[in-house]
């Protein structure tokens, strides 16, 4: 099969894995294997899949043009001959006509609307209601606490691992990707798009609101993780976008001031204190540094905010928000706002 789809399509094969070019898909999506001595394909995000006269028929094909497609790559005479496309099995692979596939027409709204249906389409073929090993069991939150996060769904993985699955967007609530999260271990669905890509906690469903959301909202708060994230909003009540990780963390308060237009003053980063190596780099506080704008962290070495929350409570969590590591004297002049704030917003986020 793998031949057969080379010698028909401008296709790529990654070990047991290819385009599913008779769809004009771009992703790796289809899996290919062998059952019983004989090359099947299937794809995941369409949940189809069969035989090399199967994925004739999916790209157009009639049941006669495909049979002759077949009978000209195996070199026999064809068994149907009027009417139907001829295709010839060339020396030069590059000569061979190929099977015309429609392409759907790219939105100006959505420069990679490829990746955007793929992501959406496998994130709802998953399950929506379920356990989630990673925050109910090892984070120990509550199902009322997960209503906080965007729409999850849960799923399981080749090896039987039950995973929770996570919805990354873009500031306009696009979607980029999927983060999976299980008890044992994080990773990204392939072809995740991290940069400029974000988990919203707290947030309105209707991505058309955020802005306007944030902007009323006394403090947004940035971090890494989503399970930091999580424990933050429970804690302050405030708005809170997790970054995924150090490195896009540095971007993504800029970022995000600038789509939404937010002031300076309202945007807090909330830092993990990660261990500091032999070098002295401390890759949160590093981070967050680099942002230029206000941040605050755990006073114990090796912490970020969930692990105080588990440690010590949300309450914990709330009066380290008020520790500004940063500039001490911000302290002073922030934090009878910030006092204001927290039952404010709390009430103004429960009525929403």
């Amino acid at each position: 099969m793998p031949s057969f789809l080379r010698w028909l399509h401008p296709i790529r094969i990654k070990g047991d894995r290819c385009q599913a070019a008779y769809r004009g898909g771009k992703g790796f999506n289809v899996k290919l294997s062998q059952e019983g001595g004989s090359w099947v394909w299937f794809d995941h995000v369409r949940g189809i899949g069969g035989n090399a006269h199967t994925w004739l028929l999916e790209a157009g094909q009639s049941k006669e043009e495909a049979a002759n497609t077949l009978a000209d790559f195996a070199g026999l005479p064809r068994p149907f001959d009027a009417g139907a496309t001829k295709i010839r099995r060339s020396a030069d692979p590059l000569s061979l006509p190929k099977i015309p596939v429609p392409e759907k027409a790219p939105k100006a709204s959505d420069p990679k609307p490829t990746i955007k249906t793929d992501f959406q389409a496998v994130f709802e073929s998953l399950e929506p209601k379920g356990f989630s090993g990673y925050f109910q069991g090892v984070k120990g939150f509550t199902e009322a606490d997960l209503g906080a996060l965007p729409a999850i769904r849960f799923g399981k993985a080749e090896k039987g691992q039950a995973f929770t699955a996570i919805p990354l967007v873009d500031h306009k609530g696009r979607m980029q990707g999927i983060q999976r999260l299980s008890e044992s271990q994080k990773g990204y669905w392939k072809g995740t798009q991290k940069k400029g890509a974000f988990v919203p906690i707290g947030f309105p469903q209707n991505p058309d609101s955020w802005e306007g959301f944030a902007k009323a909202s006394p403090y947004v708060l940035f971090c890494e993780g989503v399970a930091t994230g999580l424990s933050l909003f429970l804690a302050t009540c405030f708005p809170v976008i997790a970054a995924l990780d150090a490195g896009h963390l540095r971007e993504a308060p800029a970022t995000l001031q600038k789509r939404w237009k937010l002031k300076k003053a309202s945007i807090l980063v909330c830092a993990d204190h990660d261990q500091t190596d032999v070098r002295g780099k401390n890759a949160g506080i590093d981070a967050a540094r680099g942002t230029g704008f206000a941040f605050v962290s755990p006073a114990k070495e090796g912490q970020d905010f969930d692990d105080l929350r588990r440690e010590s409570g949300l309450d914990a969590v709330r009066e380290a928000v008020l520790t500004w590591q940063a500039d001490p004297c911000l302290l002073a002049r922030f934090k009878d706002k910030i006092e204001r704030s927290f039952e404010e917003t709390c009430l103004r986020t429960v009525e929403s």
